[in-house]
């Protein structure tokens, strides 16, 4: 067989990177081929994307009407969503690649546009690093990456090496062009709002000075382009708290939101909070920071209004809880809790909504106390002459009462007790066999059901268990038929 022309080698190869191009990197073309093609089965992902949303001329239509979209229907009513993404992108380069990522729902926590610049910044850093041949010896691409925090995770683990690239680069200029420009435009762009021996607090006044004190980090207030930091400080101040003793370990404050970030843009977890908090001087701004934004919401003279207010917000995005719980812990608030104790011991009207309202951090800090448990321990349901404390959310600090079986015998086998009441039972005694059979054996009212805790018993018995327990219950049945 003789050889190929070198003519048909240059076809196939051209015709292998117009295939390449067409799944990936062939610009806005495919970027919109890729999304007529999937956004019906990928809508779920974006249609909660508030920052979108709240773009003028942009229009979600309803879950249930897209899924009756045809072809035509797809185009026409999701034109100006697919505008605005490329528009907000504005990347020919990159917008397959934030196509991809946003319909899939890994552009971040929360899946949104509003991270489009850190992800432009990462797929720069990227081809940086491919560039100089720094890409661990493979052939990756951006397509290998499922998420923009993959991406971001394999540029912070090349922290080093981008290290070891700038000061080549320093080595044929003196100063790089982007440092030198950053601390020109934002450097004097910041107020320093507090000052301690182990950290400073800044507070950036312009988009080039959050730039500048955020550097290094991946936060989209920080982003070179399609930058966050107008959204964000027109909703209230912005706050970069930077370490002392390493000026890389950076994280970032907004009370408006009670948002609290670390320099990967994840929110920082409870033990780095306590570690920050160590500093009596940092914990006590925080706490007078975030108490002068609540105060513009509602009355904080309330003890109720922590309360209420992290139940409402507890779930929005963002919202750092183990913050909050820091700050606002009943624990460091003697006054408040006795107050809210103090509620709880009328057992009036407002009970059940107290109730509901106070989380198992507040119920942790007020079961402290062994005189409040034992009058809480009184207390019951007007309605039902239930006490309070068999609710869910309470047993558990009743730990010895439900397990005691004298007593849950005694108070499960009291006239026309509900079946449901033996899910208040310990998890011991749910599983003890004896005491189960004891339970459908006792002496009952004669127009009571003895076997009326036998199904929710059977769930939790071995199988040999189950079987003698429905013969017991046939026999309680018959032996009451012939009387």
């Amino acid at each position: 067989m003789g050889k190929k022309s070198r003519r048909c080698k240059s076809k196939t190869s051209r015709a292998r990177h117009t295939r390449k191009r067409q799944r990936f990197g062939g610009g806005i073309a495919t970027a919109k081929t890729f999304f007529h093609k999937n956004i019906k089965t990928k809508y779920s992902n974006i249609v909660d994307d508030e920052y979108l949303r709240r773009m003028p001329g942009v229009v979600f239509p309803s879950m249930e009407d897209v899924q009756m979209y045809d072809a035509t229907q797809v185009e026409t009513n999701f034109e100006s969503i697919l505008a605005k993404i490329i528009a907000i992108t504005d990347n020919k380069d990159f917008i397959d690649f934030v196509m991809q990522l946003y319909l899939t729902g890994n552009m971040g926590v929360p899946n949104s546009m509003e991270n489009v610049g850190r992800l432009i910044d990462s797929a720069k850093k990227f081809n940086a690093l491919k560039q100089n041949r720094e890409n661990n010896g493979k052939q990756l691409t951006l397509t290998d990456f499922p998420s923009l925090y993959a991406l971001e995770q394999f540029i912070h683990d090349k922290q080093d090496t981008f290290k070891k690239i700038e000061e080549k680069k320093t080595k044929r200029s003196n100063t790089s062009a982007v440092q030198k420009r950053l601390r020109e435009e934002g450097e004097d762009d910041v107020e320093v709002v507090l000052e301690t021996p182990n950290y400073i607090v800044y507070h950036p006044t312009t988009e080039a000075g959050s730039k500048f004190y955020g550097r290094n980090t991946q936060w989209c207030t920080a982003a070179e382009t399609h930058n966050m930091f107008c959204h964000y400080n027109k909703d209230g101040n912005l706050y970069i708290i930077q370490s002392k003793i390493n000026a890389m370990d950076k994280t970032q404050f907004h009370p408006k939101t009670m948002q609290f970030m670390n320099s990967h843009d994840e929110k920082v977890s409870a033990e780095k909070i306590d570690t920050l908090f160590q500093d009596a001087e940092l914990k006590r701004w925080f706490k007078d920071t975030a108490l002068l934004m609540l105060s513009t919401v509602l009355d904080v003279n309330d003890p109720l209004f922590f309360a209420i207010y992290k139940t409402k917000n507890k779930t929005k995005n963002g919202f750092n809880i183990d913050l909050f719980n820091a700050l606002f812990n009943l624990d460091e608030m003697p006054k408040e809790m006795d107050e809210i104790k103090r509620r709880l011991l009328k057992n009036d009207v407002n009970f059940a909504h107290i109730i509901s309202v106070l989380s198992n951090v507040e119920f942790d800090a007020m079961f402290k106390d062994a005189s409040f448990r034992e009058r809480f321990m009184q207390l019951k349901n007007v309605h039902t002459n239930t006490p309070w404390f068999f609710s869910y959310k309470l047993r558990q600090y009743y730990p010895d009462y439900f397990d005691d079986e004298e007593t849950m015998f005694a108070t499960l086998t009291t006239p026309h007790c509900p079946a449901g009441h033996f899910e208040i039972l310990s998890n011991r005694l749910k599983r003890d066999f004896e005491f189960v059979k004891r339970l459908v054996s006792a002496e009952y009212e004669e127009d009571d059901d003895e076997t009326k805790y036998c199904r929710q018993a059977r769930r939790l018995l071995l199988e040999e268990e189950k079987a003698e327990l429905d013969n017991l219950c046939n026999e309680i049945r018959k032996e009451k038929e012939r009387d």
